[in-house]
């Protein structure tokens, strides 16, 4: 007898199955869609800014940072976009310090040099009082981001951008 239901659902089971995939599927393609949307709506701003690469860059990672933000959280919200921003500018920071002159002879007047070149790129029409918040993260976060990165082979990737993280939280 449930042999006879279960035949008699199975068309009805197998004709829904697309559906379920697609709901599981649906906060992949909702985060894909902002994460698009997003770096869309970064890029309309790269005429203001002389370093494209970088400017294109930070948008990439601002955006992705933003779309990693729990669900129910506000993406739009000052403390999404502050989180973000800091976050970003330290990884850009660390990551072009790196790749220009490597990390083993970094110092602090440096890292705050290429902390505020990177939030110059980033925003060429800065105002005074901006411009002076960010120069407060890069003079706290640059010697953290010093000790951090005389122990950057201890490090895995992740475990290296989870304490920047956690720095970009502190400044």
């Amino acid at each position: 007898m449930w042999l006879n239901k279960f035949i008699q659902t199975l068309p009805l089971t197998i004709a829904l199955l697309p559906c379920f995939a697609q709901a599981q599927d649906s906060p992949l393609s909702a985060k894909e869609s902002f994460r698009a949307s997003c770096e869309k709506t970064w890029m309309t701003k790269v005429d203001n800014t002389a370093d494209e690469v970088t400017f294109r860059d930070f948008g990439q990672k601002y955006c992705d940072c933003v779309a990693s933000q729990p669900l129910g959280t506000n993406a739009g919200s000052p403390e999404t976009e502050a989180i973000c921003m800091s976050r970003t500018a330290l990884y850009l920071t660390m990551d072009n310090i790196g790749a220009d002159q490597g990390l083993s002879n970094l110092t602090e007047d440096k890292i705050k040099s290429s902390c505020n070149d990177i939030w110059s790129i980033v925003n060429p029409n800065i105002n005074s009082a901006n411009k002076q918040t960010y120069s407060k993260i890069c003079i706290c976060a640059a010697p953290k981001l010093s000790a951090l990165a005389k122990d950057k082979e201890n490090y895995t990737d992740r475990e290296w951008y989870a304490k920047i993280n956690e720095i970009a939280a502190g400044c």
